[in-house]
């Protein structure tokens, strides 16, 4: 018997790993189980992990749960580090933060066996100047409504302490610092 990551070296046994391993850990009576057991029910149940936000910054993932598990302890949260889960997805265009078109060689018909490379402004004045960014969400594990409410409320703190922008529920918490314009007044970045 193999463990699930030990059979991407056993194509056999690689080959018999289907969706029947869910029920094979939710019948299991093994303790080392136990707790991808729990997972697994609640998942079947639809008791998913509640999503109290996102946000688009670079930032420490390791970094980011301490400050934000600090902030749960100072407004005296029952909420506790193995409450919150923090999912941090990095999405680019393949190459990380490389322009993939960069990498293209083209070919002309008056020389066809000469591949050239095409400088950016040549391609289009619209391609992105960034090509990469991370998404950061947040979960908590309960899903009580006082929980839900604490774990907003420091995500929301949290931002605005650093000036980025979350979107907690379907509201879009912005802040953006506001400056003084040449005329005197305000207006914002």
């Amino acid at each position: 018997m193999l463990g699930i990551s030990e059979t991407l070296d056993d194509m056999a046994a690689y080959e018999n790993l289907t969706d029947s391993i869910v029920d094979r850990i939710i019948c299991s009576t093994d303790d080392n189980l136990k707790e991808s057991r729990d997972i697994l029910k609640k998942v079947k149940e639809r008791k998913l992990y509640k999503c109290v936000g996102h946000i688009r910054k670079e930032i420490n993932k390791t970094t980011l749960k301490e400050e934000y598990c600090l902030k749960l302890k100072k407004i005296g949260s029952g909420l506790h580090e193995n409450d919150i889960v923090i999912d941090v997805v990095n999405l680019n265009y393949g190459m990380k933060d490389k322009n993939p078109i960069d990498f293209v060689r083209f070919y002309t018909k008056e020389n066809p066996n000469v591949a050239i490379e095409v400088k950016k402004d040549e391609v289009s004045d619209l391609l992105p100047e960034k090509f990469a960014e991370q998404r950061i969400r947040f979960f908590c594990k309960r899903d009580d409504k006082k929980s839900l409410k604490e774990a907003e409320q420091v995500l929301t703190d949290w931002c605005n302490e650093k000036n980025c922008t979350a979107v907690i529920g379907s509201q879009i918490i912005a802040t953006t610092p506001v400056k003084k314009n040449q005329a005197g007044g305000t207006s914002t970045n």
